[in-house]
């Protein structure tokens, strides 16, 4: 029976070989992109559940609650021994800081001196191997209790290296740390919230920044992995930290909030803690790459049904005799859901193929992250599981209607699809909900690709235009005055400033702070900034009252302060004006308030904020400088020529501001892109499926078009008969489709605090679009039937 059924198969496919050819083509692609979001989904929800005790392990969070309620992944640093000598409940404790970047420099075995920016520095405790599985190749983990030991992995160390022992080596960390190299880890896998290239023993950042371990302000980058004992309540363990922190942060005059153990595997899809460590990815993003993926199967299913429905008259009179010679319903069924099978097999072994092509070009657009389309078994599982659905779907209802034939009506070819009484088929039911696909998909690649580039290019309040980015070694702040100077003195150089960052970077700087005489407020905080007195009129930031920094300096004791409008008001004074000469503690440091600023952005999505200004030296690492030229390219030479003179050992590290800046929305941009390839192939796919349906209604009334062109039709009236319907189908879908499209987007925008308006405009260009479309795709195909010779038509009669 089987063998019968495959004979038969092949037949028909053969018998119909272009519109099977439309099929294949569809559903491959459809069942591509499903792999392809398949392989995504897998790959980010994998995150760090390879460690054994991934289900038992949390991380410490925190959380603050006030007028900026925020949750953050990094705690204070004394909060590790709290919870070590003064928690119970807690079987194991490993505690972090970064992973963060740093210039590690060596001489090598030829005595050349070698300098890297490298990322991913992780400095941690011996408890890192008890609680996570990653491999030591090569040391003793006990090392990591001692300062000044570092733990390589296999590529850094061949990279450094080349193929030499490692262990014993002395590589140097910031010009200042001697590190030696103590063992080798395996390299760790992308699909980790602790990417690593060196494991450094916590203890060594004990040695050197001995002021942070008492200071419970302090949040630069510590966390810390708890395993609560077997039986223990989560929410007890929480109210537990919390009173004992309480306790400390009451002596400190700090600033109460409350911990939540985060789960280990929720923390690469949870949002709220964006920590800089690594890149998360939000779980509307997740549903988003579903809900896309979806619609284009869908619509690639909705091509197959379509098409298959149309064609069942072509087949009625094969039908009828099959019947008539005795076959049954449930063998015709069975028979016409094989047909499908095979063709979603042949779709599936091409769209594997095309799956890689896709996660190549992915891959290839975007930076935080390399996907990679395996043939494991879960990818396997995907697909038979996938093949079997997509047949039911887009095979079960053809097979239907096809088995359902009257063998009176089929013999005779007066086979219909009509419903009822109306004219409203189900075909016409199909190409309304495909188009309202491609419609939702159109509307929302405007909308998104706007909200994007507004993003990007909306006033942040500062001039950004031009800007390059230089970072300095750690050295003498006179030092980094003399290049400044030196570097401005460059015909090439229109301007330059020397601070900690600019205005917007993916470099914050926090801290508490507190006003004589007030409340402190819950999550009282400001960004820091620190910098020249030239920062303000390189950046374009207005002085709104008082005076720059260099003209109120060392008027009096107290150390000297801008602070941005925002932070006049959300202390409570009246007016920039009454906010000169106030003061304000910052970790007890007393800061005198001599000027007020006009507001801008510190983070890239977040809302205005709290901002001081103040000069210290010890912390200005970075030129910001502007070229005398609308092409810079050809000096960047020159800039590391006079860097690489003035420094000789350090690394030179220069990149334009708008990268900087960029990088803060490759979320956005990815979603961006993927909405806009989506789209593209929904309306290759809405396309190819209208043509076929075109193509078969054109050779079926092929006799009626040559009658018709005899008796002096002209080109335009026979273009008429096919282009009006599908107008009149495309305008219903689009109907459907405006409101769905706003209530999406209208969801993904409130996830960000600036956004644009969603106007008409969106909607008619969009609206155009589909419109075009049908008429290029429709059009075509009837111009061609039309300017045929009806001769060929007739000649049969």
């Amino acid at each position: 029976m089987l063998k019968n059924y495959f004979i038969i198969a092949v037949r028909s496919l053969k018998a119909s070989l272009s519109y099977n050819l439309i099929n294949i083509i569809g559903l491959s692609l459809g069942l591509a992109c499903a792999l392809t979001v398949f392989t995504i989904i897998d790959f980010e929800y994998s995150f760090d559940n390879f460690h054994r005790k991934s289900e038992d392990t949390y991380r410490v969070t925190r959380k603050f609650n006030g007028d900026y309620p925020d949750y953050d992944g990094v705690v204070p640093y004394p909060l590790g021994q709290m919870l070590r000598n003064e928690v119970s409940g807690i079987k194991e404790l490993v505690e972090f800081h970064g992973p963060s970047d740093g210039e590690i420099s060596f001489t090598d075995s030829n005595g050349q001196f070698a300098i890297y920016e490298e990322e991913d520095i992780l400095w941690t405790t011996s408890e890192f191997f008890d609680v996570l599985d990653f491999k030591l190749i090569s040391g003793n983990k006990e090392d990591l209790e001692n300062p000044f030991n570092v733990f390589l992995t296999q590529g850094l160390a061949q990279k450094y290296f080349l193929g030499e022992e490692p262990v014993g080596k002395v590589i140097n960390m910031g010009n200042d740390v001697n590190l030696t190299v103590v063992g080798i880890v395996e390299d760790s896998p992308q699909n980790t919230n602790l990417p690593f290239k060196m494991l450094l023993s916590l203890a060594t950042l004990k040695e050197t920044e001995k002021q942070i371990w008492k200071n419970w302000n302090m949040t630069w980058g510590y966390s810390a992995y708890v395993i609560p004992e077997d039986g223990a309540s989560i929410k007890e363990l929480e109210k537990q930290i919390d009173q004992v922190y309480d306790s400390y942060v009451e002596a400190e005059e700090g600033v109460k909030s409350s911990f939540i153990l985060q789960p280990l595997i929720d923390i690469h899809t949870d949002e709220k803690y964006g920590d800089g460590n690594h890149y998360v990815t939000p779980s509307l993003l997740i549903y988003a790459f579903i809900f896309l993926a979806s619609l284009i199967l869908g619509t690639s299913c909705l091509n197959f049904i379509n098409i298959n429905t149309s064609i069942a008259v072509k087949r009625s009179k094969e039908i009828g005799i099959r019947k008539t010679l005795g076959g049954r319903r449930g063998q015709l069924f069975v028979q016409f859901l094989f047909e499908t099978f095979m063709i979603v097999c042949f779709s599936m072994i091409l769209a594997f193929s095309i799956g890689q092509m896709l996660i190549d070009g992915f891959n290839s657009s975007i930076t935080i992250v390399n996907y990679d389309l395996t043939y494991g078994l879960n990818v396997i599982y995907f697909a038979i599981i996938a093949v079997v659905f997509v047949t039911i779907l887009a095979g079960a209802y053809p097979a239907l209607i096809l088995s359902g034939f009257k063998p009176v009506d089929a013999i005779k070819n007066s086979i219909t699809l009509k419903k009822g009484s109306g004219s409203f088929n189900l075909r016409r039911a199909l190409i309304i909900t495909q188009f309202s696909f491609t419609s939702i998909l159109i509307i929302c690649t405007l909308i998104v690709a706007a909200q994007v580039d507004h993003l990007k290019n909306r006033d942040a309040g500062f001039t950004s235009k031009g800007v390059f980015l230089l970072d300095l070694p750690s050295v003498s702040y006179e030092k980094k005055e003399t290049f400044l100077d030196i570097l401005k003195n460059q015909k090439y150089v229109s301007e330059a400033s020397l601070a900690f960052s600019a205005p917007l970077s993916g470099y914050g700087w926090n801290n508490t702070f507190e006003i004589p005489g007030q409340k402190t407020k819950e999550n009282q905080s400001s960004s820091l900034k620190f910098v020249d007195a030239g920062y303000l009129d390189f950046y374009g930031i207005e002085l709104l009252a008082g005076k720059n920094l260099i003209e109120a300096k060392g008027t009096d004791s107290l150390k000297n302060v801008l602070i941005n409008k925002h932070m006049v008001g959300f202390v409570g004074w009246k007016s920039p004006e009454d906010a000169i000469g106030k003061t304000i503690h910052v970790n007890r440091d007393k800061m005198k308030v001599v000027g007020v600023i006009s507001d801008f952005n510190v983070y890239a999505q977040a809302e205005i904020r709290p901002v001081m200004l103040y000069h210290r030296p010890d912390m200005m690492n970075q030129i910001s400088f502007r070229f005398n030229a609308e092409d810079p390219s050809q000096y960047f030479m020159a800039v590391q020529q006079e860097f690489q003179k003035f420094f000789p050992n350090a690394l030179f590290s220069f990149r334009s501001l708008q990268d900087d800046i960029n990088e803060g929305f490759a979320v956005e941009e990815l979603f961006a892109r993927v909405v806009q390839f989506v789209s593209l192939l929904s309306i290759i796919l809405s396309c190819m499926g209208l043509y076929g349906l075109v193509s078969f209604m054109v050779n079926k009334h092929a006799k009626t078009i040559g009658i018709r062109k005899v008796f002096g039709a002209s080109v335009a009236s026979i273009l008429s008969i096919f282009t009006k319907e599908y107008l009149r189908l495309i305008i219903i879908a689009f109907l459907i489709a405006a409101p769905v499209s706003y209530f999406l987007v209208d969801i993904w925008m409130q996830e960000f605090t600036y956004r644009i308006t969603i106007g008409s405009l969106f909607f008619i260009i969009g609206f155009f679009i589909t419109i075009l479309i049908t008429l290029l795709t429709v059009g075509y195909r009837s111009w061609k039937a039309a300017k045929a010779n009806p001769i060929q038509s007739l000649r049969y009669e």
